[in-house]
């Protein structure tokens, strides 16, 4: 909500939980009726992500901002020791 009460006027959306999107699309569209683009993604699945990363490009032609609000932990590692590569991976494409 940040983002859209600071004036944006495009927004993506991402959640691997449908009724969250619909949630927060509604949430955004009440206040300030933005275009917004929902997707379901799963941030711990590359293919996932890349196909928000298509998807928006090809609605809104580039990606300006990017929050990541997701948490991933991996049972294996200590949250402090996880890797951010698999995520550097796409800021750099």
């Amino acid at each position: 909500m940040s983002f859209v009460k600071e004036g944006c006027t495009k927004i993506v959306i991402a959640d691997r939980n449908s009724d969250g999107l619909e949630e927060t699309s509604k949430l955004i569209d009440a206040a300030t009726g933005c275009d917004i683009l929902k997707v379901q993604t799963d941030v711990s699945k590359p293919d996932s992500v890349q196909n928000m990363v298509d998807q928006t490009v090809e609605k809104f032609g580039r990606i300006d901002y990017v929050c990541n609000a997701a948490g991933i932990r991996s049972p294996r590692q200590v949250r402090w020791r996880a890797a951010t590569k698999p995520i550097d991976r796409h800021a750099e494409q």
